[in-house]
């Protein structure tokens, strides 16, 4: 009986380690890759409120859209190339040009240097 024991644990136990190894190479399907790389660009506050655009296609992860510097630029592709499953990323992502400060928007024309002089006193022509 402990020959028969052995042989099922050993084939229990081979198979197993057979449906690891085929769950282990599985690699994840486009969809997927897409929404862990959003996932994590999103979970970076100072990537949180961006509209980016993710996709993937056969592993090729393309970014786009607008961020505020190069740091930030950077590190959505980072966080790309960290998904498993990714094997290249496009990082077509622009940096924005600074806002205009409020204060610019709504300077006023500057004064003439030297305002024209007026008399106080009217003149008056007699008839």
């Amino acid at each position: 009986m402990k020959p028969r024991l052995s042989f099922y644990l050993s084939l229990v136990m081979l198979l197993s380690f057979m449906a690891a190894t085929v769950a282990c190479n599985k690699s994840p399907n486009d969809n997927q890759i897409a929404t862990d790389v959003q996932n994590k660009i999103n979970g970076d506050s100072g990537l949180s409120g961006k509209q980016l655009v993710v996709q993937s296609s056969e592993g090729a992860v393309t970014l786009s859209g607008l961020v505020d510097n190069d740091t930030q630029r950077e590190a959505a592709a980072k966080y790309a190339a960290s998904v498993p499953g990714v094997k290249q990323v496009v990082n077509n992502l622009q940096v924005a040009p600074p806002p205009v400060p409020a204060a610019a928007e709504q300077t006023p024309a500057p004064a003439p240097a030297h305002p024209p002089l007026q008399s106080s006193r009217r003149r008056y022509r007699s008839r």
